[in-house]
């Protein structure tokens, strides 16, 4: 598997070995999938990452990268590179048992007066992946939030319309509000605990708490629902942060 690399490298003298091996040592340091081809497509080159990533750990010099990636843009990329000197980036998606994606840079270099094109291969699979995440949280976000902030703009119309001289039902509506306006405070600091969760700013007030006193607020604050749905909750706890677990057990009680 060696032999490969020493013949497109060393040229037959004591420096160029030093050369290429000074390369592939720099090559192997970096995080990136790292492919080196000729004109005719060959891998001269690569790291170890871009073994692990397209080869399961095996050697890729020596290989046609049709062999390795099959894909057609890419290798009209990587030709294009090698015989016309352009610079190119473009995405790859492979999907195999996990389905995995680059971004890919594609530049012309020459190696001991050979005209080849390097691949740097960026995987952004995690990236994406907390991007849909994020866009599919701020989606359930916002409808959660337009809900009750829809009831109460209608409320507030309504009694702007004259229901607040109604006495029978004023309070009524002005409870409605009231309830909807708890909700969306409610929303809003579950969104600012995960932004304090996620910086690593989260602190804990670590006390001795009556466990019984707050699970009968909850209940309390959302005894109708619970027995509408015939909910039984059950904490096991030790010492926690009392207002986060009211939140916990409330959170638990609405969305069983």
């Amino acid at each position: 598997m060696n032999s490969p690399r020493t013949t497109a490298f060393s040229a037959g003298s004591v420096s160029g070995s030093q050369s290429y091996e000074l390369l592939r040592t720099i090559l192997d340091t970096a995080r990136e999938s790292i492919i080196i081809v000729d004109p005719s497509m060959q891998i001269i080159l690569s790291n170890a990452c871009a073994s692990d990533t397209f080869a399961r750990g095996e050697d890729l010099v020596g290989r046609r990268l049709s062999e390795v990636v099959r894909d057609a843009s890419l290798h009209e990329a990587f030709r294009r590179s090698a015989t016309e000197l352009i610079n190119t980036d473009l995405k790859l998606e492979l999907i195999g048992t996990d389905r995995r994606s680059f971004d890919i840079r594609i530049s012309p270099v020459t190696l001991e007066g050979s005209s080849c094109a390097i691949g740097v291969f960026y995987e952004i699979t995690q990236i994406e992946r907390l991007e849909r995440v994020r866009q599919e949280f701020l989606s359930n976000i916002s409808h959660e939030l337009r809900t009750p902030l829809t009831s109460i703009i209608a409320f507030v119309e309504t009694l702007e319309d004259g229901a607040i001289d109604d006495k029978e039902n004023n309070r009524r509506f002005l409870g409605v509000i009231r309830r909807n306006s708890e909700r969306m405070h409610a929303l809003i600091a579950d969104i600012l605990e995960l932004s304090m969760i996620e910086s690593g700013n989260v602190s804990i007030d670590v006390h001795q708490l009556n466990l019984a006193h707050m699970v009968d607020e909850v209940f309390a604050s959302l005894s109708s629902k619970a027995a509408e749905r015939q909910v039984t909750l059950k904490i096991l706890c030790r010492r926690r942060s009392e207002s986060r677990l009211t939140r916990a057990a409330g959170t638990m009680l609405t969305n069983s």
